[in-house]
């Protein structure tokens, strides 16, 4: 199966746009149903990360939490938990990631639990703006607050339990409660309902809810990641070189400086989105020096290149892309 990705020579020795179409590989594995992994063997008992011989564990090249299916047992299980935990999880809060996800629209349903997760967004109601979030259970809901007037704002799904817990809290009766449930039906919008014993709700109506995309972008130490694992099933037993330690001790310690000079991420953003997550492997230009460099997208638009300027490549491009919609994995070389 590693035979698939010997598209070019690749050497090992250390050496003083945005706009890609994913082709069809040549080299097809059959159609697969959505998220059914696909394995591929690793010969090697060394981790690729710690470089010890250990039991190896099944790493996910991209994030199974983003949708990827491409696994390789190359990593122990110490290295595979510390790029789980401190590496994998930063392209959920990325806002280009998120928007690429909501893009999709039904397409990305699969994915939104995990991907926005956390999320601000802002709802235009009759009472002015609130503010709203995405959360795992309710999908888009409303965040709880209290406003200057003191008047306590929540979703109405939540309202009545509340008020019935608020006043029973407060000592009232079961006539009290029933009266100020009722004063809460009857009440229009845009409006301040007094409860009794001091507790006030406002009353609105959510007109549209609007994606505020703000927050930090994925790490580059995930674009690192990706790339390296990569590139380690092309090159196999070489990605053992010392010329890789930089990139190694920037994974292991979380200190992106440590691959300064061996790796240059760059952070890029595709015209137009296809519905796939995407690798490809090719030669920089010749002028540029010639050296390798790795391509990633993630749900069609975001998309980081990671050059290894001290890595000369020669060959076809190698490519690996899974298809969001029927769930198929390509790999091989690039048509």
């Amino acid at each position: 199966m590693l035979a698939a990705w010997r598209a070019g020579r690749c050497s090992s020795n250390c050496h003083g746009g945005a706009g890609y179409a994913w082709p069809r590989a040549s080299l097809p594995v059959p159609a697969l149903p959505t998220l059914q992994d696909v394995n591929i063997p690793w010969g090697d008992s060394r981790c690729i990360l710690c470089c010890r011989v250990a039991r190896l564990t099944d790493e996910y090249i991209i994030p199974d939490y983003l949708g990827g299916r491409l696994a390789v047992p190359f990593l122990c299980g110490s290295c595979n938990s510390l790029l789980g935990q401190k590496v994998d999880p930063s392209a959920a809060k990325d806002p280009y990631v998120r928007e690429a996800v909501l893009r999709l629209g039904a397409i990305g349903e699969p994915f939104k639990s995990q991907v926005l997760d956390g999320m601000p967004w802002l709802a235009r109601t009759t009472g002015g703006p609130r503010k709203m979030l995405f959360t795992r259970k309710r999908g888009i809901d409303m965040l709880p607050y209290r406003d200057e007037a003191g008047a306590l704002n929540m979703p109405t799904v939540d309202a009545k339990a509340t008020i019935v817990r608020m006043l029973a809290k407060a000592g009232a009766t079961v006539l009290e409660i029933a009266a100020a449930l009722d004063a809460f039906e009857a009440a229009p919008n845009d409006c301040h309902v007094e409860l009794g014993y001091g507790d006030v709700v406002f009353k609105s109506q959510t007109l549209a809810v609007t994606p505020v995309f703000e927050g930090p972008q994925m790490d580059d130490l995930l674009a690192l990641k990706v790339a390296y694992e990569f590139m380690a099933l092309h090159l196999e037993e070489r990605v053992f070189n010392a010329c890789f330690d930089p990139i190694r001790e920037a994974l292991l310690t979380g200190d992106r400086t440590r691959a300064s000079g061996a790796a240059v991420v760059s952070r890029l953003l595709a015209d137009q989105q296809d519905p796939v997550h995407g690798l490809a492997l090719e030669q920089a230009a010749p002028s540029a020096g010639g050296h390798a460099v790795v391509h990633i997208r993630f749900f069609g638009r975001p998309t980081w290149r990671v050059a290894f300027p001290r890595l000369r490549y020669s060959g076809q491009r190698v490519v690996a892309t899974q298809d969001l919609v029927t769930g198929e994995v390509h790999l091989g070389r690039a048509t």
